[in-house]
Formats: structure tokens, sequence, C-alpha cells
């Protein structure tokens, strides 16, 4: 069922007994789960990274899903101490000489760590599945240090609240459009088709009219199913955040031609991934190539996690049509996976309508999340249909894919 976000309880934050009690669970089941005290650290074979300002170090993580697996990286420097902390979403405190915008009840979650020659430290927490937790809220912030230039630095913190999506599933965060639809009147009616969908195989989908809500952070993934409407400035940044802090984003652009609406929704996406994301992508505007004849398909070359997800859904058909857009031949472009694909014609490759990001794809901004983006204006572009019977399970498998 989908949840009306106006009858949402407001969140609970964190008591101290509360807390420590996360604290200690998250440790006891680090020490069983076999997770080290001391997390990992990665460091790029050949030459040491460029050691960048002490300022520009940051947390990634994804969203705090009891029962689920709690993930955070800390990107640095070389040869600096780490230590990571947690704390209540309360008032702030004093820890030192530091004012922070922790809590008074704040406590270590991961002591001392040496970063070495790499420039990250990896963590992860399995969470137990406490019904109790849901909707309580906890910061966490890194503290870094140079002994060698003995420089200091916090973090931002990370709010997180603890939320649940039962048998497994994901909490979807899923915007339709119910405004400017003269070139795509069927843009609710498919988003809602989707919502359906993705509930009747037990994930969680909360559907917002048109804009994100405003709080983000119980969510695992993000469909933008918004087929022309363009995302306003704000939300730009909102995206980069969620991809750093909460988990993947999906977009979906199409209709463009004869679209004013259809194509500042393709300027967007074109800014967004190329000067926030600096991504590289040359796009290609829309002239309707797609066939409805031939159909286009799954790519056999998409990401393997997403071809290995259940259903398998490598080399299915699937109808593009009034797409907003191409990614150009496959091959094109510097970076991704090609995942929505026409047919090659004789002696060329073929035509790419959809991409799948992991984030080791988003040079500029750390992520935790994954990005897919799809070219496509049919009216059957997200919900099953005679032309296109296996639309539903294409996107059960991204949603799976999209929570890293």
């Amino acid at each position: 069922m989908r949840e009306n976000p106006n009858r949402r309880s407001a969140a609970r934050k964190l008591t101290l007994p509360v807390l420590t009690l996360i604290g200690l669970a998250v440790f006891v089941m680090m020490m069983v789960s076999g997770v080290p005290g001391g997390p990992t650290t990665t460091q790029v074979p050949g030459a040491q990274p460029a050691p960048i300002p002490l300022s520009m170090s940051t947390i990634t993580t994804n969203n705090a899903r009891i029962g689920g697996t709690f993930r955070l990286t800390v990107h640095t420097r070389p040869q600096v101490g780490v230590w990571v902390l947690a704390s209540s979403n309360n008032p702030s405190t004093t820890i030192g000489p530091w004012q922070v915008d922790l809590a008074p009840d704040w406590f270590l979650l991961q002591d001392f760590a040496w970063t070495s020659g790499g420039d990250r430290v990896d963590l992860q927490f399995s969470l137990p599945y406490v019904q109790a937790w849901v909707g309580t809220e906890a910061l966490v912030k890194a503290l870094v240090h140079d002994p060698n230039s003995m420089e200091w630095f916090w973090t931002d913190s990370v709010m997180h609240r603890f939320s649940e999506a039962p048998g497994g599933g994901r909490s979807i965060c899923l915007i339709r459009q119910v405004s400017a639809m003269a070139e795509a009147p069927w843009a609710t009616l498919q988003a809602d088709a989707l919502a359906n969908t993705l509930s009747g195989v037990g994930h969680s989908v909360s559907v917002f009219d048109d804009a994100l809500p405003a709080d983000l952070a119980s969510f695992d993934l993000i469909l933008d199913c918004r087929f022309t409407l363009p995302p306003n400035l704000e939300e730009q940044g909102r995206f980069t955040d969620f991809l750093q802090h909460y988990g993947g984003v999906f977009m979906l652009c199409g209709p463009t031609v004869g679209s004013s609406w259809g194509q500042w929704r393709f300027a967007f996406i074109q800014q967004w991934v190329n000067n926030v994301l600096c991504m590289g992508l040359t796009l290609g505007t829309s002239v309707n190539q797609s066939s409805a004849v031939t159909g286009e398909q799954v790519s056999l070359s998409a990401e393997p996690r997403y071809l290995n997800q259940l259903p398998s859904v490598g080399g299915m058909p699937y109808r593009v049509h009034d797409e907003g857009g191409t990614f150009g031949p496959q091959g094109f472009q510097p970076r991704g996976w090609p995942w929505i694909v026409s047919p090659a014609a004789s002696g060329q490759a073929p035509t790419v309508y959809g991409m799948l990001f992991k984030p080791d794809d988003i040079p500029a901004v750390q992520s935790q999340g994954s990005l897919a983006i799809l070219f496509n204006g049919a009216e059957d572009a997200l919900a099953p249909s005679g032309q296109n019977p296996y639309a539903h399970l294409i996107f059960m498998s991204l949603a799976a894919w999209l929570d890293v």
C-alpha cells in the first residue's frame, strides 16, 4: 500500500538508553559477523593518490534500515587518523575544544583507524531487526587528524532515521507527475501502476506529486517518474545529497520533441550529470528514432549485478517510444553500463536509451548510491502492456539494483 505523506507520524528522536542499546548491539553484531573492529582501507595500485586538503574529507553512507547492513565510508587522505562518532539528533555539545553538532550523549562508533597508504576508511555494520528503532534519529560524524601537519577536521554530520521495509523489500520514494502533462497524459497512471507493482512484491512505496518530499532520510531509493516535468535547482542538490548519504536514484525523461517541458527536463539531467556529478556524458537530443516495430531490449552488457537480480531480465524486450534523448551508440560513453538498447543495425552499434551508473562512475561526488537514467516517453514506459509485456519485471530488478 502507498503511504500518504500527510499522515506520516513525526519521527522520534533517540533517547540515551536507546542510543546506548544501538551502540552495544552494533558492536556485538560486528563481533559475531566477523567484521573487524579496525576497518579496511583501500589503496589504488600504482602511484600514490594526490593528498587532498583535510577540509575536503567527507562521509558517505547508505540508509539505516533495520535488519540490513549499514555502510559508512570516510573519504580523506593517506597517513591520517579517523574516528567516527554518533549521537542522538538533539542539541549540540562541546567535545574537547570543539563545538560540534553532536548531542551530549555521543559515543565512539569507530575508535581510531589509520588510513595508511589508502585514502578512505570503509565500515559496515549489521543492524538487528528491532522494530522499536523505526523512526528514531541519529547523527554520525567523523574526526580526522593529520599528525604530520597537526591538522584536525570534523566532517559534516549526517542524520539518519532508522527505517523498515518488511520482507526484505526497499523503502521507495516515487515521484509522479500530475502537472504539465499535455505531451505525456499517461504520466500519473504510469507512476501509479509502477507503485502498485513494487508494493505487490514487498516494497514500501510512498508516492509524492510533482516534487521531492521535504524529508528523504527514511528512503532507500528515489524513482523520479516525471516524464516531462523538470526538477528545480534546489532538488539538484538534494538528489546529489541522497546519492551520498541514503541510496540510489532513477530518472526518466521523455518525450522532448514538441515538448518544451520535456526539453527542460532533458537539459536538467544533462546539467546535473555533467556540471555537478562531472560524468563527462555527451547526450543526444531526441529525434524519435526508436522503433516500435523491432523494439528495444535489456542489454546483455548491463552491469552484472543488475542482470543477476531476480527475475533475470537480460535480453528481455522493452519498448521505447518518443524517447527523451539518447546516450548514443553502445560504447560511446566514457563511463557507465548500457541498460536499454536498440537492436544493432547491420555494421552499427546499438543505440543506448538507458544507462546504469555505479558509485565509481560518479567522479566528482563521493557516493554510496547508484544512478539509472532512461530516455523513454512511451505510454507504457513503466508498466506492462501488450506491446511491452515485461516492463514490470525490468523495474522490479532495477529497484533491487539501485539499493547498493
